[in-house]
């Protein structure tokens, strides 16, 4: 067979995948590109997640952050912190967030000047129906995985996240 026809159903893509994860910038690329691919397939395939809502990774990464917070006070800062951005680049999404019923404010009881952020009930179900169909959508892919693969896969993972915990320590 040739390599035409092994190739034939890959499909086509602006910028070819890199072939291996040799180098960390190859293993860069396979992460963002599948971030990447998954919240464009949740945008056209799930579009009932917030109806009228514009849903960007950004936007379920601070949901997610704010769920898993469970009761937590979590101010403008440290989410900015744990985004790696501004706080005056949350405070804009914050902005957005809150307009649309996703996120809620409550001022300090001990200083004014400090807002903190919880989820509301409205985004709360949305990242249900985001979750399950992630999770189903992930499943879906790795039925197609070889079992042993699989395996080597999330092995690799988690011990990429470790060393990027270790190294943030």
């Amino acid at each position: 067979m040739s390599k035409k026809d092994s190739n034939a159903n890959e499909p086509k893509l602006l910028f070819p995948l890199p072939e291996s994860g040799d180098t960390a910038s190859d293993v860069w690329r396979l992460i963002i590109r599948s971030n990447a691919k998954m919240l464009n397939l949740l945008l056209q395939e799930c579009p009932e997640i917030a109806p009228g809502q514009k849903i960007t990774f950004s936007r379920i990464r601070v949901l997610t952050y704010l769920a898993q917070a469970q009761g937590e006070q979590v101010s403008i800062r440290d989410l900015a912190e744990e985004l790696g951005v501004t706080s005056g680049g949350v405070s804009q999404m914050v902005d957005s967030l809150v307009k649309s019923d996703m996120v809620c404010r409550t001022a300090s009881k001990d200083d004014r000047r400090v807002v903190y952020l919880s989820i509301s009930e409205t985004a709360k179900k949305s990242l249900d129906v985001i979750s399950k169909y992630l999770h189903d959508r992930v499943a879906k892919a790795m039925a197609k995985i070889p079992e042993q693969d699989r395996e080597v896969m999330a092995r690799s993972l988690r011990t990429l996240l470790k060393a990027f915990y270790e190294d943030a320590d």
